[in-house]
């Protein structure tokens, strides 16, 4: 069928040049999807590709030729990137060469990514076009490529001959469940079905993605401990069908002994080796790592790479499964991420199936859906509250004030079984005394502020049916939030972080908006009115002015030079705001700042200092803004206007009970103590503040 879409792209063929007959050189497999399928041992990480064939006798080198990808819209295509190869890449005679396309600019690696909303490539050799091959939008496990004269979807077959491609996206039912993954008692007789005549399911226990050589359902299979199924179904003259993934839990006897599981449940599933290999587990110290950028990541492990691997992500609510998601896992954090339980950025993507992780899970934002989210162990409030030795690891229903679903799932009758690799901080038989609810608490005294700060749901967590504790789920520092908070464009963000280890850097756009910020406070006299104009359109004020009372507040020391991030959406008249993230060494954290702290100086870099403002750097914008008598002022009024609001004693223990009660029954289960006992030091603290 010759469709209009087609006519452009036969139009734009003949204006590009001519069309080299029996080109040697095909582009013969293209997957900006490839979540699983190949891993790129360049970088271990599961890359976009597109596989080049030659079927001639001699091998012919890419270098200088030139390949452009146009992006394919619901009724028109742009140009999204023209790439001349400049390293070597050979082609070999009769045999396969992949290139890959994850922003890279080495041999056989593009500084572009695929669009996996489909498009056309053109290859060209100079003036001659040697190659195209349009496709069509792209799903997570599916490649499109060219067999025989049909050109479509398929299954991947990168490095080898192609299968049959499907011109449409026909696959396979996904296979159904009998009972939906949960919180369990007693056994579950599962049986699994596919609506797709003549279907083979298959399927693991393991884990593992189901493949063609997995075990073949022909009968229910029983669960009576922890245990995640994933299931696929396969037939002939289609495509496979989707991963189902259910995980079934059952409370272990910590959980029984203190009210059962009474917050929300996050339960990922993952092929073990993708955690846990020497060579490609991210998860561990292993044998393939770098050094991070912190003192205590010095030393070479896997966990300190750049590294994604596939998950499947479930949340439970009320003990019922009300998700179910393929994402993205990323190990997060600077020092915690040596600990035995390790954060993970959790995201979603055309790659992964979805743009967004598809449920709400904060209640202080209701109607917030969000790319990324973050599962965090507890950061410095942790650095106790794990396995090992207590540290370093080197070798509900929608609504609720601080989160859906608090309503638990009393669970009574078998033990989990899986006690053995609970995280549990235990040291000498004891378990520590962080508060791994700290960055939390805090945080849930600025949600009636005008600030950019973290929602936040506590979660019990399992790992492959392995429960590890109290976490956090809360979002993500980066554009997700920005697009989720405030709707500005990846694409159009400028997003600056300050590192007392790295120190101002870009994550997004430039760093020239900042720099003309830092300039004008530096270099314009800062008493005067028309200073504090000019301040006011280069940044939220009153934003700013409000992040600063509760930062200082609380006393946090790890700040201003260090866990600060700063946005503005790239263009004429935005201005930049501040976001609250990661604030474990506020109220007093290893007596890095006590509760008669003179914060003030501390922000300017005079007075006590520490790694967090003893660089000009580090202060210079709250310091020349400080000089000025109108900042001063209003920074003042704002101060004593939450003192009279949202740091009243009242408030301070309403929220701090809301929080502690709301992890009460976990942090008992997990830690083998009282929340409120544990954090009793932070309340004294707050309530201790001039």
């Amino acid at each position: 069928m010759v469709t209009k879409y087609t006519k452009k792209v036969l139009a734009l063929l003949l204006l590009c040049g001519s069309i080299a007959g029996n080109a040697a050189v095909q582009m013969n497999e293209v997957m900006p999807c490839n979540l699983s399928t190949y891993l790129n041992t360049d970088n271990y990480n599961f890359s976009g590709f597109i596989e080049f064939t030659n079927d001639q006798s001699q091998s012919v080198n890419l270098r200088g030729y030139t390949l452009i990808h146009y992006k394919k819209g619901s009724k028109k295509y742009s140009e999204k990137w023209t790439w001349q190869i400049q390293n070597d890449c050979m082609v070999n005679a009769n045999s396969y060469t992949l290139i890959w396309f994850d922003e890279s600019d080495r041999a056989n690696h593009s500084p572009y990514k695929l669009d996996a909303d489909g498009g056309y490539l053109l290859l060209k050799n100079g003036n001659t076009l040697v190659d195209s091959i349009a496709y069509d939008a792209q799903t997570a496990h599916i490649s499109y490529g060219r067999y025989g004269n049909t050109t479509g979807y398929m299954e991947p077959t990168p490095g080898a001959q192609n299968t049959t491609a499907y011109p449409e996206l026909t696959r396979c039912q996904t296979p159904e469940f009998s009972e939906k993954g949960g919180l369990k008692h007693g056994n579950v007789n599962l049986q699994l079905s596919c609506a797709t005549a003549g279907a083979t399911i298959r399927y693991t226990t393991d884990g593992s993605e189901p493949t063609k050589e997995s075990n073949i359902y022909n009968s229910a299979i029983n669960i009576y401990g922890n245990t995640s199924v994933r299931a696929k179904a396969f037939a002939n003259n289609m495509l496979p069908s989707e991963i189902a993934t259910h995980s079934y839990i059952y409370a272990d006897n910590d959980h029984n002994g203190c009210g059962g599981v009474t917050i929300p449940v996050v339960s990922l599933t993952v092929e073990d080796r993708y955690f846990n290999d020497n060579t490609i587990g991210m998860y561990v110290t292993g044998s393939n790592g770098s050094t991070g950028d912190k003192t205590c990541t010095m030393m070479r492990a896997n966990y300190n790479n750049d590294w994604s691997r596939p998950v499947n992500f479930e949340y439970f609510v009320n003990g019922q499964q009300v998700l179910s998601q393929e994402l993205e896992a990323a190990i997060e954090g600077g020092c915690s991420r040596t600990y035995t339980v390790r954060s993970l950025s959790l995201k979603a993507s055309k790659k992964t199936g979805k743009n967004l992780v598809n449920y709400r899970f904060f209640g202080t934002k209701p109607d917030l859906y969000t790319q990324t989210i973050y599962l965090r162990n507890g950061g410095q409030g942790a650095d106790a509250g794990m396995g090992m030795w207590g540290g370093f690891d080197f070798g509900g229903g929608e609504g609720g004030m601080f989160g859906p679903g608090q309503g638990g799932f009393n669970q009574g009758g078998q033990q989990g079984g899986q006690q053995g690799g609970q995280q549990g901080g235990q040291q000498n038989g004891q378990k520590s005394d962080k508060v791994k609810f700290r960055d939390a608490l805090m945080q849930a005294y600025c949600t009636n502020m005008n600030i950019d700060y973290q929602a936040y749901q506590p979660v019990a967590y399992y790992l492959n049916g392995q429960y590890l504790g109290l976490m956090a789920l809360m979002e993500r520092t980066n554009a997700s939030y920005v697009k989720a908070n405030h709707g500005v464009d990846e694409e159009d963000l400028d997003l600056i972080t300050l590192s007392d280890q790295k120190g101002i850097g870009v994550s997004k756009g430039t760093l020239d908006a900042y720099n003309e910020l830092v300039s004008y406070v530096e270099s314009n006299d800062n008493t005067s009115h028309e200073f504090y104009v000019g301040a006011c359109k280069r940044m939220d004020m009153d934003e700013y002015l409000e992040y600063q009372v509760f930062q200082q507040f609380i006393c946090n020391a790890d700040w201003p030079g260090n866990n600060t991030k700063i946005w503005r959406e790239r263009k004429d008249g935005s201005r930049f705001r501040w976001i609250v993230f990661d604030t474990d060494y506020g109220c007093g954290h290893d007596g890095a700042l006590n509760s008669a702290s003179d914060m003030i100086t501390y922000c300017r870099g005079e007075g006590k200092t520490n790694w967090g403002n003893q660089q000009t750097w580090m202060t210079t914008i709250f310091k020349h803004l400080s000089n000025n008598p109108e900042f001063s002022k209003q920074f003042t009024t704002k101060y004593l206007c939450h003192l009279a609001t949202t740091f009243t004693e009242n408030r301070i223990r309403a929220v701090y009970d809301s929080i502690t009660s709301l992890v009460e029954a976990e942090y008992c289960a997990d830690m083998n103590k009282s929340a409120k006992e544990a954090a009793n030091t932070m309340l004294t603290f707050l309530l201790e503040r001039p």
